[in-house]
């Protein structure tokens, strides 16, 4: 991995998982009052997430009567899904990009 590409890919990648270990560590540490220290990594995640995560971000409160496994997939996942759509652009270009002789 050692075209610029791949580094930020690999980057991009790091930055999620972080993220997302760091939300899961606060909010599994987080007493009832305090989750307003989980606005450190969500925040950061949703604009990872951008443009999925615009409708949590419009209205957070439209998410409240799902399960908190689900509640944390619409909140974290917009942010892994562009990992993945990173990857696969990454790919495409690969596997397009001619052959040099």
């Amino acid at each position: 991995m050692t075209s610029r590409g791949s580094r930020v890919l690999l980057a991009h990648a790091t930055t999620v998982l972080v993220l997302v270990a760091l939300f899961m560590i606060l909010d599994a540490t987080a007493g009832p009052d305090e989750y307003l220290v989980l606005i450190y990594p969500v925040f950061p995640l949703f604009l990872l997430g951008l443009p999925w995560s615009l409708t949590f971000m419009s209205d957070p409160d439209a998410y409240g009567h799902v399960g908190s496994g689900l509640g944390m997939l619409v909140a974290l996942g917009p942010a892994a899904l562009n990992v993945v759509f990173h990857g696969l652009i990454r790919l495409f270009w690969i596997v397009t990009r001619p052959v040099e002789r």
